[in-house]
């Protein structure tokens, strides 16, 4: 199955994707592989990531292999059927945040100093890969060396990068918020730095998985399974309960026979769990692909049989470039989801009200949302049973919004067509494309509901001279004036 869309469809770059520790953690660098992880040297991070996989029975039938960009991915080594699984990635080799912040030393200490959870994971997290006993030491190793969203990018790319976008104020307000917290618990762990901290929440922000497919593992006659990018909206685990999944519009159930105990009802439940191998797939939109969890492991299956020697492919849902840039440091051209968020300011005579957030776009055929045309007409109702209306005025006023969100893209406009791709910059550049699309779209909806909303008072005024034509007649046979 060749790989469908440009280059840009993959999340994946050289300078992302390096598999050699960073220096900053102080390990030796290893070599970069060429092909199979098993023709790898012994202190290659991908050969030992794969010995370690195969330890605990999640290769079969796979190998982990380098790409010429540097990055890791999983490759068959046979043909596999339809909707076979591939590899059995057990609980033992599962990263659980909550199990982290029970055990780990340094997630410990952060907590007994007012850490949050997810705080105090990313901290242990970094720790441990500063140990060579760890019992995820080989994963660890073998992630990459830099985080790839933007949090974690030098400032000067960060500032130049995101210009014009709404991600330049929320990934300040977040690393204000995480430079806050670190500052006040960085003594639980006082050789993990700012960038050490920075790395560890990328890393895990990018690779997380729902926390359901880790308590479903756990069950002994449990099966939990959803659709790769499927959103799951509840999951009810306990002795004897059912287990509701929804994903892609589907909802499916599974009798859960035994449960060790339910997910614990805290911060850190949010947290997900990290799958050393399938974290390895990368992004292809359209890929039907089902995780599914139970009896003691996460298994992925395909939809479509898969040929040996093939590379094979997750698929991270229905997400717009913001999010995928955001969580993930990429973005794609042309994608379909790309969202335009925002709120809408509705003046009054003397104050004014932020209404949203709104998204426009999204795929959805409607690029303006029907709440974004009703919700400021609801604020702006100054008594019970008044009757909605949009006027022509609040259409060119979401007009005028529009085209400055616009205009404020425009001046990078060159610089965007000219970025390389694979890139930070062209991720950049296809981020802001989709916000041009979006707008330009909305726009052009806008100008037909304008067009349509200005024939229908013309057509209401000539109603109205009508009837004051008409009155006007009656009057002269006799009748009295309208008034």
């Amino acid at each position: 199955r060749p790989r469908t869309g440009p280059p840009s469809a993959s999340r994946r770059s050289a300078a992302l994707c390096s598999t050699t520790p960073s220096a900053r953690f102080g390990h030796a660098e290893g070599a970069v592989l060429e092909g199979p992880a098993s023709q790898g040297g012994a202190g290659n991070p991908a050969r030992v990531l794969a010995r370690w996989l195969r330890e605990h029975g999640a290769l079969e039938g796979l190998d982990i292999v380098t790409l010429e960009t540097g990055c890791l991915a999983v490759r068959t080594e046979r043909a596999f059927t339809a909707d076979e699984p591939f590899g059995r990635l057990p609980v033992a080799a599962i990263i659980d945040p909550v199990r982290w912040l029970e055990a780990e030393p340094v997630a410990l200490r952060a907590l007994s100093l007012g850490a949050s959870a997810p705080f105090a994971f990313w901290l242990a997290l970094a720790d441990g890969l500063r140990m060579p006993a760890h019992l995820f030491a080989p994963y660890l190793h073998a992630l990459p060396a830099e985080s790839p969203e933007p949090c974690a990018w030098p400032e000067v790319l960060r500032e130049r990068g995101l210009r014009g976008t709404p991600l330049v104020a929320q990934v300040a307000a977040q690393l204000k918020q995480l430079r806050t917290e670190f500052e006040r618990v960085s003594s639980a762990a006082p050789a993990v730095s700012w960038a050490d901290l920075l790395w560890a929440r990328g890393v895990h922000q990018s690779r997380c998985f729902p926390r359901e497919l880790i308590e479903a593992a756990k069950c002994a006659g449990c099966t939990h399974g959803a659709l790769a990018g499927g959103a799951v909206f509840a999951v009810e685990l306990g002795v004897g309960s059912t287990a509701w999944v929804r994903a892609k519009g589907t909802v499916e159930t599974a009798k859960v026979a035994e449960v060790a105990e339910a997910a614990p009802a805290t911060h850190a439940a949010g947290l997900g769990c990290m799958l050393p191998l399938y974290d390895l797939l990368d992004h292809r939109p359209g890929e039907q692909i089902r995780w599914e969890a139970g009896g003691g492991s996460v298994r992925f299956r395909c939809a479509e049989a898969v040929s040996g020697g093939q590379e094979l492919f997750n698929n991270y849902g229905s997400q717009s470039n913001g999010e995928l840039l955001y969580a993930h440091g990429f973005a794609m051209a042309e994608n379909v989801h790309d969202t335009v968020d925002g709120f809408y300011r509705v003046h009054d005579t003397d104050d004014s009200l932020l209404v949203g957030p709104f998204s426009l776009g999204g795929g959805s055929g409607r690029v303006i949302p029907l709440e974004l045309l009703v919700g400021p007409q609801v604020v702006a109702l100054e008594a019970a049973g008044e009757q909605l209306a949009l006027s022509l005025d609040d259409l060119e006023g979401l007009g005028d919004v529009f085209q400055s969100r616009l205009d404020s893209l425009l001046e990078t406009q060159a610089d965007d067509a000219a970025a390389a791709e694979g890139t930070r910059e062209s991720f950049c550049a296809h981020y802001r494309d989709g916000q041009r699309r979006v707008l330009r779209a909305a726009l052009a909806e806008l100008a037909e509901m304008f067009a349509a909303a200005a024939g229908g008072e013309e057509s209401e005024d000539e109603s109205e001279e009508s009837a004051e034509s008409g009155a006007s007649s009656d009057d002269g046979a006799g009748r009295s004036s309208v008034s």
